[in-house]
């Protein structure tokens, strides 16, 4: 009978350490998904905060340039890897409407209004939790010269 009583009290720890070990995974596994949550939140918010600094990158060089040539063309927004994005003024929009000419060359051209809404789209993908082709995408094209502020900074006598 003892080795029973011994055998059941046994059995009643195996099950309690069980048990305590399933709470425990069940918080680990709430504390990961909150984790989750928070991260897929932050890489939105920043891949959306890098969006619209491109966006806006882009409508002031527009604004500016419209200025200074008496909106006489339009800005044509060139997207190429190793140059990141870079806005050219023409005078006749013909001249960039050829864009199998540029894909050659490795660029992409679109009018403003276009760079325009690929953006807003890609910030709305960002938005919806897509944001894994948004990275990618931003990575390889949205870098501009003009947009390392770091360098923008040195530039002008800035330490860092």
């Amino acid at each position: 009978m003892a080795s029973v009583e011994g055998l059941r009290a046994g059995l009643a720890h195996v099950e309690q350490v069980l048990d305590d070990l399933r709470l425990n995974c069940e918080a680990c596994i709430s504390r990961l998904d909150i984790l989750d949550a928070w991260v897929a939140n932050c890489m939105g918010l920043t891949l959306m905060a890098k969006l619209g600094i491109l966006l806006l990158y882009i409508a002031t060089w527009r604004q500016a340039l419209e200025e200074q040539h008496g909106s006489q063309g339009e800005i044509a927004v060139f997207i190429r890897a190793d140059q990141g994005v870079t806005l050219w003024w023409v005078e006749d929009p013909r001249l960039v409407a050829d864009r199998g000419f540029f894909k050659e060359f490795g660029h992409t051209v679109m009018p403003f209004e276009e760079a325009f809404t690929f953006i807003v789209h890609k910030m709305n993908d960002a938005l919806s939790g897509n944001w894994l082709p948004v990275l990618e995408w931003l990575n390889a094209y949205g870098k501009s010269r003009r947009l390392d502020i770091a360098e923008c900074m040195r530039a002008v006598g800035w330490p860092w």
